[in-house]
């Protein structure tokens, strides 16, 4: 507010100057919140993709545990791989099936349900020996190497996943 000799009290209004200062920190205020709002969005949903891997990486283990894994082929399978499984595999609710074909089907149906709750999920199952040292997506050629699941997904909508954000071993021969 500007006094004035002339003008004993204050005059009435508010200069210019005010007038931006005053916005510029209510501009400054909301894209603070708006920073704030989108990161906190961003790790919740980083929190509820990562409970939800552990949850199907741990009913993977289990089907590991059962002997299911070692019905399957050897060599690395990937989102490809298990998308032309899920496609091909045999309907054992419908029709007898054998043991290995009951272990596709049980990683197909698994497949399907993980890729329905994470968008853009990578899967990569796996031997590998060198978890200890860096979650990565290359796998060892080693036979004696356990197999471990990695599971990843984007961080930002339309990209894909730099590393895995959870890797877990599966079963160790």
């Amino acid at each position: 507010m500007r006094f004035s000799p002339s003008c004993p009290t204050a005059c009435a209004g508010i200069t210019l100057t005010e007038v931006l200062v005053a916005l510029a920190i209510v501009s400054i205020s909301a894209i603070t919140y708006a920073r704030f709002e989108s990161n906190s969005r961003a790790a919740v949903a980083d929190a509820s993709h990562r409970a939800v891997a552990v949850r199907m990486a741990a009913e993977l283990v289990d089907l590991a545990l059962r002997g299911g894994l070692d019905a399957l082929p050897e060599g690395v399978m990937t989102n490809v791989v298990l998308d032309q499984e899920a496609s091909t595999v045999a309907d054992c609710f419908a029709m007898v099936c054998t043991g290995p074909q009951v272990a596709r089907f049980d990683l197909a149906r698994w497949y399907l349900r993980l890729s329905d709750q994470i968008r853009g999920v990578q899967v990569r199952v796996c031997r590998d020996h060198l978890l200890q040292v860096a979650l990565r997506w290359e796998c060892d050629a080693d036979p004696a190497a356990p197999r471990v699941l990695k599971l990843g997904w984007p961080v930002r909508a339309g990209s894909a996943p730099e590393a895995p954000a959870l890797a877990v071993m599966l079963a160790s021969d």
